[in-house]
């Protein structure tokens, strides 16, 4: 079905801001993040507010659909799959939640991601049967259990 976004200011008056593209039950949004006021809302269709509760629509990571979002130590980190190849994805990073920059692909599809405070970072895959792990973001070790 479809997903719907319903929005307050001031958990009163409510507005569903839903995206005509959520019908599609393949774009519905998956994960939602806030940081430095700015919201970002992960799916199909990605979206991101810097004047909430007004939305606008991501166009530059198209080729991706972000299925994770966070915002940890001050950027915005996403998970991705690729949408033309359903067995691979990646991990992007964003100041704002406006500009992303690739940090790295992977041969699996990620499905969530954990910085710790040492800047230790882990991607899990979708079924949590394969595991990324950094300590700089260069240099990853993939783990199979």
């Amino acid at each position: 079905g479809k997903g719907e976004i319903i929005t307050s200011t001031d958990g009163i008056t409510w507005q569903d801001v839903s995206y005509d593209a959520w019908e599609d039950e393949n774009a519905p949004p998956y994960s939602i993040a806030c940081g430095n006021d700015v919201w970002l809302l992960a799916g199909g269709f990605s979206l991101r507010s810097a004047d909430f509760p007004n939305w606008q629509l991501l166009t530059d990571v198209f080729d991706h659909t972000f299925i994770q979002v966070r915002y940890m130590q001050g950027a915005f980190w996403a998970v991705s799959r690729t949408k033309d190849n359903i067995t691979t994805g990646s991990l992007w990073r964003s100041n704002d939640g406006q500009d992303w920059k690739l940090v790295e692909r992977f041969p699996f599809i990620p499905a969530d991601v954990a910085i710790s405070s040492t800047g230790h970072v882990v991607v899990a895959g979708a079924d949590y049967s394969k595991f990324a792990i950094s300590d700089d973001l260069v240099s990853w070790q993939l783990v199979d259990p």
